[in-house]
């Protein structure tokens, strides 16, 4: 999934509107994806092209559309929970894909446990960029297609991580 800001009008006729005034290109059925790297590559240009910020949701999985689209990035995020298959699965994926771009880990739904994410930097070589805490009312919104509720702890996690990566950008 791409999350565009569009102005545009054509834009309007693809994606997805969001109350909050985002548009989304929903991802194609399944069986339908990409599958060509360079038709994704294509797909996610047009949106860049559209727009100051272009966000892929991508799976874990790294058939060639996934690493094209590492490729076309300047900064990637890697989402783990603080379990052992989380961290296993992570660093597989991110020793997989080779490329320039910068990328953090974002520890999501963070509870008191056994693995906390000061063994984030013990295990990537560095700090999380940020840590949103679990929250019962953000599953209750995205089942709605909903934001995060304005006072939600994770919601503020998810505005400094945003503020975070645009002042790097900027």
């Amino acid at each position: 999934m791409a999350v565009c800001s569009l102005p545009t009008s054509s834009s309007r006729n693809v994606l997805w509107p969001h109350p909050s005034g985002l548009r989304a290109l929903l991802a194609p059925p399944v069986g339908d994806g990409p599958g060509d790297p360079e038709r994704y590559r294509r797909v996610v240009d047009a949106c860049a092209a559209l727009t100051d910020v272009v966000v892929l949701h991508l799976p874990r999985s790294l058939d060639p559309a996934v690493v094209a689209a590492f490729d076309l990035a300047s900064c990637a995020l890697m989402v783990v929970t603080l379990d052992v298959f989380a961290f296993r699965a992570a660093k597989r994926a991110m020793g997989a894909v080779e490329r320039a771009a910068r990328w953090d880990v974002v520890v999501n739904r963070a509870t008191h446990g056994s693995i906390v994410p000061a063994d984030v930097e013990r295990v990537f070589g560095r700090r999380a960029g940020a840590v949103l805490p679990f929250d019962r009312r953000v599953g209750r919104a995205q089942e709605r297609g909903e934001l995060a509720p304005e006072r939600s702890p994770a919601r503020r996690g998810i505005r400094r991580l945003m503020d975070s990566l645009f002042e790097e950008t900027t």
